[in-house]
């Protein structure tokens, strides 16, 4: 009924339509009444208000059954409230490259086999210069086999100094590769640098030991090796002069190039241990004969770890030059002492044995700074070195590794066959 004393009108009862772009309602209180929205952080626009919880004795699973508040959209229309699901991107097309799990080592592999691929053409070429030179003296009438052996002696040393030499010159010059990267010769001292070769040459003339062990068990099922030959020219000076100048001088001097400097750099990136084991390998499988192999391998790491550690490749040059010199001196000792010359050789031996133990001695207690690492920005790579496990992994999964020794093995093979 309308009171005409009545000042302000009676609001309707129940609820009245939202005029088109008006304000939203208040909320309920009731439960499934949506809450008022909240203003947004940008620019005062409303964001969607938490979830109601569902009330006691109701599933938590049939939870989103329940009406949930509403969103308030542009213009004042409500929308509904979606769930909460966890949302999964569609895979792409094309899966991006998942990245090695060890680059590194893959990298070592391949430095690794890059190192294998000289070893192999320096065979091959020794053997070619073999065939080369074996013509060439035919052509000039000279006698290779000649029962005195100068012919044979001097086509086999300059063979092997053309083909050792010939290929790090390549190395260098077609590589354009800087020499003063690869070879190195910092100072460490007249004395202490003594120690090191006395020292070194010590431990290269006890590997022969178990090299020869190796050969005695090897004989036992037919193997022979062919590594020493012997000839007149053995008991002559002249045959001394030819063996020593290219076997015991232009040899060594060329192989360390090789072996040391260019091996040695090119696997020191990845840690001394592995450059030094590394380089021993394959400077050992090299030599094909497996007593040599033995010899060599040992003798390898211990120059290469020399070199690794003092950056001073006339270190090893001199220790191999006084390893290969002892070897010419004992075939010829029956120049120097023809009275005996078993006990000749025997008593350079002990002399050299002695000397190399005392200068070991030495190096351990007095010197032992000369071993500290000399790191330089152009030879060394990352200062990261492999572990053992990792050594071993990258060396294995280099297949010209594993290629070398089945080379190795077939001249077994063809030896005792």
């Amino acid at each position: 009924m309308y009171d005409p004393n009545q000042t302000q009108p009676i609001p309707p009862l129940g609820p009245q339509p939202v005029p088109y772009g008006g304000p939203v309602p208040p909320a309920q209180a009731a439960y499934g009444a949506a809450p008022p929205a909240q203003p947004g952080p940008y620019g005062g626009m409303p964001v969607a208000p938490a979830p109601q919880a569902p009330p006691p004795g109701v599933c938590p699973q049939a939870a989103p059954l329940y009406p949930q508040p509403a969103l308030p959209a542009y213009g004042g229309y409500p929308m509904a409230y979606a769930p909460a699901y966890p949302v999964y991107p569609a895979a792409p097309a094309f899966a991006p490259p998942q990245p090695e799990k060890n680059p590194r080592r893959k990298a070592a592999s391949r430095q690794v086999n890059r190192l294998a691929l000289l070893c192999f053409a320096q065979m091959a070429l020794s053997a070619g210069c073999g065939y080369v030179f074996t013509l060439l003296f035919l052509v000039l009438g000279i006698d290779l086999f000649a029962p005195d052996g100068y012919a044979m002696s001097m086509m086999t040393s300059v063979s092997l100094v053309f083909s050792t030499g010939l290929v790090p010159f390549l190395f260098f010059v077609a590589g354009r590769r800087k020499t003063v990267d690869y070879l190195k010769f910092q100072k460490v001292g007249f004395f202490p640098g003594l120690l090191c070769v006395l020292a070194g040459t010590a431990i290269m003339l006890l590997a022969n030991i178990p090299a020869a062990l190796v050969q005695q068990a090897l004989e036992g099922v037919g193997y022979e090796s062919v590594s020493v030959e012997t000839s007149e020219s053995a008991g002559t000076w002249l045959g001394f002069l030819i063996d020593f100048g290219t076997i015991a001088l232009l040899g060594p001097m060329l192989e360390e190039i090789m072996d040391r400097g260019i091996f040695v750099t090119a696997l020191r990136p990845y840690g001394l241990g592995f450059a030094a084991v590394g380089s021993g390998l394959l400077f050992g499988l090299n030599h094909l004969d497996v007593s040599t192999v033995v010899f060599a391998i040992i003798a390898g790491v211990v120059l290469g770890f020399l070199y690794a550690r003092t950056n001073n490749l006339w270190l090893t040059i001199w220790i191999h030059i006084l390893n290969n010199g002892f070897a010419i001196i004992t075939r010829y000792a029956g120049l120097f002492y023809p009275q005996d010359p078993d006990l000749f050789a025997g008593v350079l031996e002990i002399a050299l044995l002695a000397l190399g133990g005392l200068s070991l001695l030495l190096l351990l207690t007095w010197k032992r700074k000369v071993f500290i690492t000399r790191r330089s920005p152009q030879y060394d790579g990352p200062a990261q070195s492999f572990t053992v496990g990792q050594s071993l992994g990258a060396l294995a999964g280099s297949p010209m590794v594993w290629v070398f020794f089945g080379v190795v093995g077939a001249y077994f093979a063809l030896l005792v066959l």
